[in-house]
């Protein structure tokens, strides 16, 4: 699982940006390399009060490596979108050809990570005084990995972003909260006062005053990216105040297991899941190149394309499943079938995605994959069912 990065430290002056773990490990492993040596570096000094503060014990000595900007950017390197993802993004209407560039946090200035296999924490070694934020984020995945390890990647690319929204989430609300006790704040008037802020401000103006490039947020990835961090911290901040520390620990063990459980706590308590839905057939002459679940996350990102009004969240999202096809010369075809809770919440998505289809969807060519103008929309009762580009 690669997981990316955004600023978090949401209340206080900052343009640090720093990555989260770039690869999976299976089961929570121990740091690697030299023997266990005394805690006594600055470094281990910080650890421990991290340890301390997120309630996690430090099984062993963190490694921190610093190194230049070269080799950061080699370590901090993603492998590039797979092709059923990058058909995925052209044939929901978030780039518009397959050769499109894909402008990533990574390359908005990242200045620390975790990799979770290699049990190591890179910064850069310019950041002079400035890195104890970001350490303190990545010390929060280092203590995860120690004790959680990293799951398995699931098949689902929805809970994919569930599980990165836990783990981004966690570090995002510990960093809130060292940087409260660094202020002298009472961590439970921190926490409420992070929350109000992600729930009253946009995304855009969230990212610009975190100091994360205009670049990157026109980056197909950017709004879910974005979402891990904040609608994470709001997740484990609610699982937070109503059992601490032992009560995050525990959604480890039992790991969200869809967006829609993320933006909705009181959903992952009473263990909602999704509804299974069956994946639309392939059309004639055509080949899958992709199946997944957008999630509910990514059908508000797709909704907010046309409008800033707030879509999707008070709906009731149950579940949806997309295939995308590839038919002579490149072309695509989206089939995407949505259960929602009530036929009155599938109505509200019918007119919403209406209004995609007219605005947001011109015909696309290019370079590569492209998708012709052709939108169907009907709906079943709770069953609203798409086909574009067919």
């Amino acid at each position: 699982m690669k997981l990316h990065h955004a600023c978090a430290l949401l209340l206080s002056a900052c343009a640090q940006r720093d990555v989260a773990p770039r690869a999976a490990s299976v089961t929570p492993a121990p740091a690697v390399g030299p023997p266990v040596r005394a805690l006594t570096t600055p470094d281990d000094a910080l650890a421990r009060e991290v340890a301390a503060l997120r309630e996690l014990p430090l099984r062993a000595p963190l490694r921190v490596e610093r190194v230049d900007a070269a080799e950061f950017a080699e370590h901090a390197r993603t492998s590039p979108a797979g092709a059923a993802t990058r058909a995925t993004y052209v044939a929901f209407g978030f780039v518009v050809h397959e050769a499109a560039t894909e402008p990533t946090l990574a390359r908005a200035g990242t200045l620390g990570l975790f990799d979770f296999e290699a049990h190591t924490l890179w910064l850069r070694d310019d950041l002079g005084g400035g890195d104890r934020g970001v350490l303190v984020h990545e010390m929060v995945h280092a203590l995860q990995d120690q004790t959680f390890g990293m799951p398995p990647t699931p098949a689902d690319d929805d809970a994919v972003l569930a599980i990165e929204s836990l783990y981004e989430g966690d570090a995002t609300f510990v960093r809130e909260l060292w940087a409260a006790r660094e202020e002298g704040q009472p961590a439970a008037d921190r926490a409420n006062d992070a929350v109000m802020i992600v729930r009253t401000h946009t995304r855009e103006s969230l990212a610009s005053g975190l100091g994360i490039p205009e670049s990157a947020s026109r980056g197909p990835r950017f709004g879910e990216t974005l979402s891990t961090y904040l609608d994470g911290m709001i997740f484990v901040a609610s699982l937070w105040k109503a059992g601490g520390f032992a009560r995050v620990d525990a959604a480890y063990a039992r790991l969200p297991r869809s967006t829609e459980q993320i933006l909705h706590p009181e959903k992952y308590v009473a263990d909602e899941a999704p509804i299974a839905v069956e994946a639309p057939p392939v059309p004639p002459n055509t080949t899958k190149l992709a199946e997944g679940t957008l999630g509910e996350l990514r059908t508000r990102l797709l909704l907010a394309r046309c409008s800033k009004t707030p879509a999707v969240g008070g709906w009731g999202w149950g579940g949806d499943r997309y295939v995308v096809a590839e038919g002579a010369g490149g072309r695509l075809a989206l089939l995407w079938s949505t259960e929602w809770d009530s036929v009155g919440d599938a109505m509200r998505f019918e007119a919403a995605l209406r209004r995609v289809s007219d605005r947001c969807w011109p015909s696309v060519r290019g370079r590569g994959w492209w998708i012709g103008p052709g939108v169907t929309i009907s709906r079943a009762g709770r069953h609203v069912d798409l086909a574009r580009g067919a």
